[in-house]
């Protein structure tokens, strides 16, 4: 470990900020400023409930490794939930008493093409692997009187890893994925200080391989989208490296398979 630093100033691109974090620590930072390979976390999210429930779609530290509190092994939605509960709460958490901060965790199957949800705490089933690079819904209620949630992640990067995925006739296919907290892209749409929609879908490839752009407004409860490449409709919406977004994928040669249509992407960054 080499530094600790709070990102007090962010370099460009990191001026896209959102309602849904509080602070970033950087725990370990290398020299390179393109792919530091030792690169640690702590994301300190707000997430307030309300009186009612309230969903939000996050991004992970693409090396994730939460303490196994569903013992198989494997990093899963119930060691998130568990992972995710504030210290001053009952740990570990159930979903019969009603007392996980994060209720359900949601993912997009995208063999399925539905939702999967996984309710925290929850006392039968088997919770679903998480995988690096995807991003996930989070259902957080009130517990104990508590409405205003900070909650932590801590995790590392891993530079090496790469979006792979394969575009296929007369699917849906439509992918959540979450950013590297420290991503960064040359590209700009239109503020050079402000990451936004149209530099994330040229960065991801460009309407030739990106469609549009998916994110959940936490205050309206919809959905909102930017097809990539619509320069002059409208302005596109800004993106903040924590939250998860849906990506559209298409393909430039439909009659190639696979071979031809597999789309892979690499995040650049600090």
């Amino acid at each position: 470990m080499r530094a600790i630093r709070v990102a007090h100033n962010p370099p460009q691109h990191w001026k896209a900020s959102t309602a849904i974090i509080c602070c970033l620590v950087v725990l370990s930072l290398m020299t390179s400023p393109v792919m530091a390979s030792n690169l640690a976390f702590l994301l300190r999210l707000s997430l307030p409930s309300g009186p009612t429930e309230k969903l939000y779609w996050v991004s992970l530290p693409y090396a994730y490794q939460p303490a196994d509190a569903y013992p198989n092994l494997q990093v899963d939605a119930e060691d998130l939930v568990q992972d995710l509960q504030p210290a001053n709460l009952t740990r570990p958490c159930t979903d019969t008493a009603g007392d996980c901060v994060v209720k359900e965790v949601r993912r997009w199957d995208a063999t399925t093409g539905e939702y999967e949800v996984w309710t925290g705490g929850g006392g039968s089933g088997v919770p679903f692997d998480l995988q690096p690079g995807e991003s996930y819904g989070l259902l957080v209620q009130e517990v104990s009187g508590v409405t205003d949630h900070i909650l932590d992640i801590i995790g590392t990067h891993d530079p090496t890893f790469e979006h792979s995925v394969c575009w296929q006739p007369g699917a849906v296919n439509m992918r959540w994925i979450g950013l590297p907290p420290h991503f960064v892209t040359n590209i700009s749409f239109g503020n050079p200080e402000v990451l936004d929609a149209e530099d994330l879908g040229q960065a991801l490839g460009g309407p030739e391989r990106v469609v549009q752009i998916r994110r959940f407004d936490q205050t309206s409860g919809l959905f909102e989208n930017w097809v990539v490449g619509s320069v002059y409709d409208g302005s596109p919406f800004a993106i903040s490296t924590n939250e998860g977004y849906a990506i559209d994928l298409t393909c430039p040669d439909p009659e190639g398979g696979c071979g031809q249509c597999t789309w892979t992407w690499v995040p650049t960054h600090y």
